[in-house]
């Protein structure tokens, strides 16, 4: 499977799509949201090597059409859990130290030393995030830093954010990879844009920074350029777009009260739209964007992408719709829709699988009370 583009491209389908308008010796535990919350493991042996952003050397503007197509649809019902309290995950720092290991071999460099939970990191210390706010900012549960001092001087520091079914690192290290990385990819760092190699492509990268240390981002199941912009202290989270409509406001309140964490408006709604568009995490950090608007003021029953496959189920008396598609043609997209009341409901993600987007949308509908 292929990486969704990115989260413009995203954000852009919908449109295209509408006709209308803290211990410092053990891991951090972020802390989570209520209790009664949406897990989204509809099937839990269903997975994606998706990802919602690719950062390139260049930008460019993705032509959605706005042709309208019939999709062939299925009637196979859709199963799900019912709703479940969410425990949080028992952190061990081996869990950490496992995901670190494993990207170091990727990254090329030298194995062997080891790993403090929150030590002393006199070089990367002072640009770093801790593992908490790190966490936070990712959605995860589990978070660790961990400080390798090596016997040939060498310095390395990495912060790890994980869960049962994905992770996001950041590795930085004073020693070079044995073998030079190439420079085809740029990343916007903030700290610098430097161009690197993807080891694993669309989920590892890495690259030699402008003082010669090393820096590798690593995500299994999540946003490369979301965690390669999370892990510097000196980059403040981005403030939360204002709420101007009552659908966007709706919609936040209904995510979170089912455990959605980082949620907020996802773009300003275009001039005289009544139409909102939201950017949330599940309470398992999978990235995934609402559009909510009012009754009528799109068919939640159109798939984004035309020639998806479609699937239907009907929770509490609520016909929802599941579909499974190819964004462009090559990228995964994975979105439900349904109405409820006087509001209409989109949910699309281009990570996880479509099972864990319809559990998520199952117990989100359940507590709608549509």
């Amino acid at each position: 499977m292929k990486r969704i583009a990115s989260i413009g491209v995203l954000v852009a389908l919908f449109a295209a799509s509408c006709s209308s308008d803290d211990s410092a010796s053990s891991p951090a535990t972020v802390p989570s949201p209520p209790t009664t919350a949406a897990t989204g493991l509809a099937d839990a042996t269903s997975t994606s090597t998706t990802s919602t952003s690719v950062v390139s050397t260049t930008t460019s503007t993705s032509v959605v059409s706005t042709t309208t197509s019939t999709t062939t649809s299925t009637t196979t019902p859709i199963t799900s859990p019912p709703p479940t309290t969410l425990q949080p995950p028992p952190c061990e720092t081996q869990q950490a130290i496992a995901i670190v290991e494993s990207t170091i071999a990727l990254a090329r460099l030298d194995p062997g030393g080891t790993w403090e939970p929150d030590g002393e990191s006199t070089v990367f210390a002072e640009r770093t995030n801790d593992a908490a706010e790190f966490g936070a900012r990712l959605a995860f549960d589990c978070a660790e830093r961990l400080v390798q001092h090596r016997s040939d001087g060498a310095e390395r520091l990495a912060l790890v954010a994980w869960n049962d079914i994905r992770h996001a690192a950041v590795i930085q290290a004073t020693d070079p990879p044995s073998d030079p990385y190439a420079t085809a990819i740029r990343f916007q760092l903030f700290l610098e844009q430097p161009l690197g190699e993807w080891l694993e492509e669309g989920f590892v990268w890495a690259a030699t920074l402008s003082g010669g240390e090393s820096i590798v981002i690593d995500t299994h199941d999540y946003s490369t350029g979301v965690t390669a912009k999370s892990w510097q202290s000196f980059v403040p989270r981005f403030e939360d777009l204002p709420i101007t409509l009552e659908s966007e406001q709706y919609g936040i309140a209904a995510l979170t009260a089912v455990g959605a964490r980082n949620v907020s408006v996802a773009e300003p709604a275009p001039n005289g739209s009544a139409i909102g568009t939201v950017q949330f995490n599940t309470p398992l950090a999978l990235g995934a964007f609402a559009v909510i608007g009012p009754s009528g003021s799109f068919d939640p029953m159109v798939p984004i992408v035309p020639d998806g496959e479609s699937a239907f189920t009907t929770i509490d008396g609520v016909e929802i719709r599941s579909t499974a598609g190819k964004e462009l043609g090559e990228f995964d997209l994975y979105e439900t829709g349904w109405s409820c009341g006087d509001h209409e409901w989109r949910l699309y993600a281009g990570l996880g699988s479509r099972a864990e987007l319809t559990g998520f949308t199952e117990v989100l509908v359940r507590s709608l009370e549509c």
